[in-house]
C-alpha cells in the first residue's frame, strides 16, 4: 500500500529532495523574504538570537543533515576569536 502525503501518492521507499531556496524566501514563511535582515532573527524582547525558528533549515534536517553543521560552527568561533585578538575597537562617541 503507497504511503500519502497530502494530495500526492509517494511510494515507499522513494528518495525526497526538498527545494531550501524555496522554503527561505517563501513569503508565507518570511516578511519581505528577499530582502537582507538578519533583526529578523533575533528576540524583540531580549535581542538574543531565537531558536525556535521554524522554517529556517540552513543546514538540512534529522539523520540526514549537513556534517559540516560543527565544522562550521567552530570555523566561525574560531574566525570570531581571531579577530577579536588582533582588533582594537574603540567607541568614536558615546550617547549615553
Amino acid at each position: 500500500m503507497p504511503d500519502l502525503a497530502g494530495k500526492w501518492n509517494i511510494p515507499k521507499d522513494t528518495g525526497m529532495l526538498y527545494n531550501i531556496h524555496a522554503v527561505h524566501h517563501d513569503p508565507k514563511n518570511w516578511e519581505n523574504p528577499e530582502e537582507f535582515r538578519p533583526e529578523r532573527f533575533l528576540d524583540p524582547v531580549t535581542g538574543k538570537v531565537r531558536t525556535d525558528i521554524g522554517p529556517l533549515i540552513t543546514f538540512g534536517q534529522g539523520a540526514r543533515s549537513c556534517p559540516g553543521e560543527k565544522l562550521a560552527q567552530m570555523d566561525m568561533f574560531y574566525i570570531l576569536v581571531r579577530l577579536m585578538q588582533r582588533l582594537t575597537v574603540f567607541l568614536e562617541s558615546c550617547q549615553w
